[in-house]
């Protein structure tokens, strides 16, 4: 029940990441080539993407003592499956892809057809629910839409657009609400599958982590309205750290479980390992910052 708490609380994370993604990169005041475009993007992410699919391709053949292979590699690269957590470089990339398209989508839409876009993208979102608990087998239409695509637009009307108060403190209780049921609906769908988790709620594409999703953003950019425009030096060392603390965070994660029993999830036990993995990540990344080549190779 601890660890169910925990991992509801912070699924907004990478829908949140997205969305800002997209309040920036589809900002229609920024015009380029899509050369300039492409190439800013692959600098920053594609060379450190191969590297540290390579370095963890070797980290899960050592720990795993299986032999090194360039075929296995290129196979595991090509599917996905060299290690867990690089799903979100293949996504990001796609949405990369994507980006030209939908900054010509909402530069031409008027804000009533992006909010029409941005409706069915959420009512779909119920669609892989309805599937999972009934004997229906509707069509994941939402491909047809984007899962993710969806975030990124979604980021993008909110900076553009925005709410007003009222409705913003509507969307801050539905956030609450997201949240609670993140957390209650597992626990029960978990119960129904004979105390087997069932994480069908815990997926970034469903609509109880899309109302965490919005409410945390627009906290955060309500926030950022009344600070000063100036960011501290030490956060922006810190936001410029992130990608690489991504990157790096399942192998110190790996080494603090070797020694502590996370499988308890104990409050203690969670929040500890957290926290090491944490501030340990940032002070290697920021570090290897440091280092002219290896600063823009590894983060």
């Amino acid at each position: 029940m601890v660890g169910n708490i925990f991992d509801s609380l912070v699924r907004w994370c990478v829908p949140v990441f997205i969305m800002v993604s997209g309040a920036l990169l589809l900002n229609t005041n920024r015009e380029e080539k899509l050369t300039t475009f492409f190439k800013k993007r692959a600098a920053k992410v594609v060379l450190p993407f191969i590297i540290w699919s390579l370095i963890y391709y070797f980290y899960r053949q050592m720990r795993n003592e299986d032999l090194l292979s360039i075929k296995d590699f290129t196979k595991d690269f090509l599917n996905n499956d060299v290690y867990f957590h690089l799903w979100f470089m293949y996504m990001i990339l796609g949405l990369y892809l994507v980006t030209p398209i939908f900054r010509a989508f909402v530069q031409k839409s008027k804000a009533e057809i992006i909010r029409y876009f941005l409706m069915l993208w959420f009512l779909l979102s119920f669609l892989p629910i309805f599937n999972h608990f009934t004997s229906l087998d509707m069509p994941n239409y939402a491909k047809a839409v984007g899962q993710y695509v969806g975030f990124f637009v979604l980021g993008y009307y909110l900076n553009t657009y925005g709410v007003n108060k009222r409705l913003r403190y509507v969307l801050y209780g539905l956030s609450i609400f997201g949240f609670l049921f993140t957390i209650v609906g597992t626990y029960f769908a978990t119960m129904i599958n004979g105390g087997q988790f069932d994480s069908i709620f815990y997926d970034y594409y469903r609509p109880n982590v899309i109302l965490e999703a919005v409410g945390v953003y627009l906290f955060f950019q309500q926030m950022a309205k009344h600070k000063h425009p100036q960011p501290h030096k030490w956060l922006i060392r810190l936001s410029n750290a992130t990608f690489g603390v991504y990157l790096l965070h399942p192998i110190i994660r790996n080494f603090f479980f070797q020694y502590i029993d996370i499988q308890s999830y104990t409050f203690f036990t969670v929040w500890l390992v957290t926290v090491l993995t944490v501030i340990i990540s940032f002070t290697v990344i920021i570090i290897i910052r440091r280092i002219p080549i290896l600063g823009k190779v590894f983060s």
